[in-house]
């Protein structure tokens, strides 16, 4: 539960960053160009479109993540290599 938690708040930090980089990309023009050409009001809002499912899909990913990881770090024969 927490590492689900802390990778949402880290997508969260990240997602608009993500998705200036994705506009530069795509226009094939610097972060300066791409920002200006957002609307003052897609200015506030249009770097955090699409940030539910991106935050959404953290709850099965790093839960199974952890899981698995932890699955395999005390497993009986991670045990008997790591000696």
């Amino acid at each position: 539960m927490i590492g689900a938690t802390s990778a949402m708040i880290a997508e969260a930090i990240a997602f608009p960053f993500d998705s200036l980089k994705t506009r530069m990309q795509l226009q094939g023009v610097g972060s300066g160009s791409a920002a200006s050409n957002l609307s003052p009001f897609q200015q506030a809002f249009a770097l955090y479109y699409g940030v539910g499912i991106a935050l959404f899909r953290h709850i099965p990913y790093s839960g199974t993540r952890q899981m698995l990881y932890q699955t395999v770090s005390f497993s009986p024969t991670a045990m008997c290599v790591n000696q």
